[in-house]
């Protein structure tokens, strides 16, 4: 049932309404009066036709609602529909590359090292020392030697100056393509150098003779040595000087020895003296020289002691 049928049903029911409101009693006519009975009775009829006029106008209005309502509920909406949810297509899932780690190489050459290794001023052990690099330290990287078996460094010891460093316990952090290559310094000169110490006094009648163990401890080799022994005791000074450092047994050489090469040990006496030494006080100076009669490079070194 549409709307406009509600409309016409509601307006039958109101027409008749207004009939029976209407409606007069029999014989009454306009001319004339109607009695006190009749008009009593109008009156009922009018009040019972209002009473019915209000009855049929609420069920025809909840009518007229539920109509609305069932309408509404079978009309299409006016509003567009939502629209339709996207259902994504299904794809594979994509395997994560792990990213690689990052390995951090430092700006500037760094060396470390696995056993303690000096730092000299060259690139060998004819240098000096001048520095140490120990483990769990390290340093900045300068420069190479043309070998690259060499490191020139920022010394360990002291930062304001730098040497060289064996690389055979050394491992470098960084690149080191781009460092220079240096040329060492020359050789240094071969320092001379040796010990001297007290050994025994000898007896070859009637003098007596001071013993010295000698050991070359440089790079050169010995020629010939002075001796000048002072006798604290009895103010004397005795000098001695020779070719050779061969030991005596009392008055008799033994094993001839001319010369002292590096590393070597020998004889040299101070002496003599018309006296025991026994129990006195003395001080000698040994002078050794690299070549014969104390000509060439001479060191001398001086010791106390009492035989």
């Amino acid at each position: 049932m549409s709307i406009s049928r509600s409309h016409r049903l509601l307006i039958v029911i109101l027409l008749l309404a207004l009939l029976l409101a209407c409606g007069l009693p029999a014989g009454w006519n306009a001319t004339s009066p109607p009695p006190g009975d009749a008009i009593a009775t109008a009156i009922a009829q009018t009040q019972a036709a209002q009473t019915m006029i209000a009855y049929y106008a609420a069920e025809t209005l909840a009518a007229v609602q539920s109509i609305s309502t069932a309408t509404q509920a079978v009309l299409p909406s006016t509003e567009p529909p939502p629209p339709p949810t996207a259902t994504p297509a299904w794809s594979e899932t994509p395997s994560l590359t792990p990213s690689p780690t990052a390995t951090f190489t430092p700006a500037v050459p760094m060396v470390s090292v696995s056993v303690d290794t000096n730092c000299r001023t060259g690139p060998g052990k004819v240098y000096d020392m001048v520095g140490a690099l120990t483990t769990g330290k390290s340093a900045e990287v300068i420069a190479r030697d043309p070998s690259g078996n060499y490191w020139y460094i920022r010394n360990p010891n002291n930062p304001a100056s730098f040497c060289w460093i064996w690389g055979q316990y050394a491992t470098i952090s960084g690149n080191t393509a781009g460092l220079p290559v240096y040329t060492p310094p020359p050789t240094p000169t071969p320092a001379p150098d040796f010990t001297v110490a007290y050994s025994s006094f000898e007896f070859c009648a009637p003098l007596y003779a001071l013993e010295l163990t000698v050991k070359n401890n440089g790079a050169l080799t010995w020629q010939s040595y002075q001796t000048v022994a002072r006798d604290l005791t009895h103010s004397i000074t005795v000098t001695w000087h020779a070719n050779f450092f061969r030991e005596f047994s009392g008055c008799a050489p033994l094993a001839p020895q001319d010369d002292l090469t590096p590393g070597e040990s020998g004889t040299a006496l101070a002496g003599p003296f018309d006296h025991s030494p026994a129990g006195e006080n003395f001080n000698v100076t040994v002078t050794l020289c690299t070549q014969d009669n104390l000509l060439g490079t001479c060191v001398s070194k001086t010791i106390s002691f009492s035989p």
